[in-house]
């Protein structure tokens, strides 16, 4: 078999070659409408293995529909790719941190490192820290 087409059965099986990712399959038990554009923007990720940008885009279309394991592994490799990027930081805090709070924290705070003018994620650390009871603490990472 040629590596032309080992890479082509790779993507159509949703392989990131040269990434040793998996493309985050779409749920076929969700809406057929809700489906499609959830296929479109998998395809773009397929076609774009490379690209931060494909997989935010992938990640955010998936926790728009509430698949949120799945717009996690995205908003991961996105991070891999570009990590100075800070939204993918940020909207991975955002997807975990009802379940790995501990977790959010800290990437909200890795978001506030690489930009320091963000606010989003400043008051995300700050509620997360003061549902801890960490009062000092949130006022801190809030800027107050």
């Amino acid at each position: 078999m040629s590596m032309r087409t080992l890479s082509a059965l790779m993507a159509a099986a949703g392989l990131c070659t040269g990434c040793g990712e998996v493309v985050p399959p779409v749920d076929p038990s969700l809406d057929p409408a809700v489906r499609a554009v959830l296929e479109q923007s998998r395809a773009d990720v397929v076609n774009h293995v490379g690209s931060a940008a494909s997989w935010g885009r992938y990640g955010i279309t998936l926790d728009a529909h509430d698949c949120r394991a799945e717009a996690a592994a995205c908003y991961r490799r996105a991070r891999t790719l570009a990590p100075a990027e800070v939204a993918w930081a940020y909207l991975l805090a955002v997807c975990v941190e009802r379940e790995q709070p501990e977790a959010a924290i800290d990437l909200y705070r890795q978001a506030v490192e690489a930009d320091g003018h963000a606010a989003e994620p400043r008051f995300g650390r700050a509620e997360l820290l003061l549902a801890r009871e960490e009062p000092q603490a949130a006022l801190e990472a809030g800027g107050f």
